[in-house]
């Protein structure tokens, strides 16, 4: 079920703001140019971006490396050509920049059959036409030619965002950022201006924000189009609404609609490794690249001034010997990065952070900082569109590197890997229902598409998106804990009931508590563990070690008394294999196969109790099966006892909670 009361009162809070605000929003445009992202001069109400700190940022030495990669596309052109025409020395460079920047100004934008493509073209040209508009180099009739291009192409994703949308898929975030810059960037000069400004503007704050406080700094669909597209689209919208209308919505979102772009930086934060890379869920086409996380963050930043998240992008920066933004999107270093900015390191924030309980149901658990630190993952929520997988109750494990897996890579969209496999529930570590009557099923939840919400209020009625609630949260100096109930996540006839608990004891023990009643006794849990290495099993069958780089993670199977632990090889489904081929090219990491845990027992009650610690390989490479903490369970009085080297950890034997 759904838990959205609150949820709903602040939904109401952000519409009726929005309305408020966003009607009255073209009349107030500034005229002058340039008016998005920064401004010629000062402000007329509070600090904001202006084109002498721009420039001052770009002459920079610390700069350096950036600086060659801004050119090329039609924002860094316009970029460019608009810093250079400050300096004699450099007009000739100027020109140059801004006659290849006015030349594809001068190409009208194919909006035929968009993508979110389409709609970040949109928003460069608007980009391009605003910053160059002083520029001698562009005369009235390239203006005009220009602004036609704009409208017409702000027209066409109209009509796309008309005839049928989804508020959490990226295309709606490039359509309605196209669409409102196209009328931030042509007030006063075009008559459809005023009308592309409200449509964007009204988009934004009566669908998206919505959205993006229901999942409340979190993203459903990875941090590969989570990163590149929902949220840096998000934030190019509300910058460029603030430097042209002066209505600062970053500090709106801050004070009335919980903080959920603010929020977006955590999870960046929270989301990545040690190594570089992220945590892996939905679609994660992208898991190594610090550029998009530098764009979405370094926007944040500018905004809220963050000295704590600041301080990250510094040590983004350092780890990516400066190279921190893609070539085609070089501009956003200039102007979101401030190097005079305060900065915190990271050390001090919080090991352990919640998103979005009420949506995404995202716990991330840090041991620490520290390079060689441990992250659990567990996620256990709902379902918001088709970059998302079917994987509430999903547990990840790494240590130095990923050890216990969201197996697989994507390798193709609508290929077999990722319909049969990827995005399917058995390639997660949760949970399966099988039934022995259908050997070729894979057992997983409920498998549909849902692209089609294109109101918040559509989206809470949708009961075929409801898969997850996340019951519990709780945090100590010494353990975090949470409790998810994903019985709505399985087809019909399958399972009476399906909980979660999960704990991270001591910076040391991940304990995994499921409850499972199947709908018939002949149904069949199983329990999965994906392994990113070939793992060694000890003698009595119940304790396996994981072992990646340094990092290892040792897997005990305390219940049922009567486990089975069976290995089956990567990428299998009832029994076949699906190949491991698409457009794109396997990588290292996508797992070699599987534990599944079951009972002999019969009946339809299993109850499945797995404690992994999180540790380092000792110095001799071959103790596979080292002496590792003593790890035991007694059940009593309505207690699940779990001893944890010496800890006692005491969990509710029927319903879930924890009794300390």
């Amino acid at each position: 079920m759904k838990r959205y009361l609150s949820l709903t009162l602040l939904i109401a809070v952000v519409l009726v703001a929005g309305l408020h605000s966003l009607l009255s929003a073209a009349s107030t445009v500034v005229r002058e140019h340039p008016r998005l992202f920064f401004r010629s001069g000062a402000w007329d109400n509070g600090r904001g971006l202006t084109l002498a700190e721009i420039r001052s940022r770009y002459g920079r030495e610390d700069a350096s490396v950036v600086r060659g990669q801004l050119n090329g596309s039609l924002a860094n052109d316009a970029l460019r050509a608009l810093i250079l025409q400050a300096y004699p020395d450099s007009m000739q460079a100027s020109v140059e920049a801004a006659q290849r920047a006015i030349a594809k100004l001068s190409q009208p934008i194919d909006c035929n059959n968009p993508t979110t493509t389409q709609g970040e073209v949109l928003g460069y040209y608007a980009m391009a036409y605003d910053w160059l508009h002083g520029h001698p180099s562009f005369n009235e009739a390239s203006k005009k030619v220009a602004r036609e291009n704009i409208a017409t192409a702000a027209q066409s994703l109209i009509r796309a965002l008309g005839g049928g949308s989804h508020i959490f898929h990226t295309r709606m975030y490039g359509w309605a950022t196209g669409v409102a810059l196209a009328g931030l960037a042509l007030a006063g000069e075009h008559p459809d201006a005023d009308f592309f400004t409200e449509y964007g503007g009204d988009f934004y704050q009566e669908r998206l924000f919505p959205a993006r406080a229901l999942q409340d700094g979190a993203v459903h669909n990875s941090f590969g189009y989570g990163r590149k597209y929902t949220m840096w689209l998000t934030g190019h919208f509300i910058s460029c609404w603030h430097s042209a209308t002066a209505e600062n919505l970053w500090k709106t979102i801050d004070t009335e609609q919980g903080g959920w772009a603010r929020k977006e930086m955590l999870f960046n934060i929270y989301g990545r490794y040690p190594d570089g890379t992220y945590l892996r869920f939905g679609d994660s086409y992208s898991l190594t690249s610090d550029f998009y996380t530098f764009r979405a963050v370094s926007e944040r930043v500018a905004a809220y001034r963050d000295p704590v998240c600041q301080g990250f992008l510094q040590k983004l920066i350092e780890q990516n010997a400066g190279l921190v933004v893609e070539k085609p999107t070089a501009y956003v270093y200039f102007l979101n990065y401030d190097p005079e900015l305060k900065s915190v390191p990271i050390g001090t924030l919080p090991t352990r952070k919640l998103f979005s309980r009420d949506g995404l149901g995202m716990a991330v658990w840090k041991s620490g900082w520290e390079d060689n630190g441990t992250t659990v993952f567990f996620k256990c929520g709902n379902y918001f569109g088709n970059h998302g997988h079917f994987d509430q109750g999903h547990v990840d494990i790494y240590r130095r590197a990923p050890l216990l897996i969201d197996s697989g890579h994507y390798l193709t969209f609508g290929g077999e890997f990722r319909t049969e496999y990827w995005h399917r529930t058995v390639a997660h570590n949760t949970i399966l229902i099988t039934d022995p009557a259908l050997p070729r099923e894979e057992g997983g939840q409920r498998v549909f598409s849902s692209q089609s919400d294109d109101t918040i209020g559509k989206y809470l009625a949708n009961s075929q998106a409801e898969t997850g609630d996340l019951l519990e949260y709780v945090e100590r100096d010494w353990f975090s804990y949470a409790a998810g109930d994903f019985t709505a996540a399985y087809p019909a006839g399958r399972a009476e009931s399906v909980t979660r608990e999960v704990a991270f004891v001591d910076n040391r023990f991940v304990v995994v508590l499921d409850k499972v009643r199947t709908s018939r006794p002949e149904l069949t849990a199983r329990v999965l563990w994906h392994c990113s290495t070939f793992p060694q099993r000890a003698k009595e069958g119940r304790r396996f070690t994981v072992d990646r780089q340094g990092g290892r993670a040792v897997a005990t199977v305390l219940l049922p008394d009567k486990a089975v632990v069976a290995w089956v090889d990567s990428f299998e489904v009832g029994g076949r294999k699906i190949q491991p081929a698409g457009k794109y090219a396997a990588v290292d990491g996508m797992g070699v196969g599987r534990f599944e845990i079951t009972d002999e027992a019969p009946g339809t009650d299993h109850i499945f109790l797995t404690v992994i610690e999180v540790t380092d390989v000792p110095a001799d490479p071959n103790a596979w099966d080292p002496p590792v903490g003593e790890v035991s369970v007694q059940i009593e009085g309505g207690a699940i006892r779990i001893q944890l080297d010496g800890r006692e950890f005491r969990m509710r034997h029927t319903g879930i909670g924890l009794l300390h």
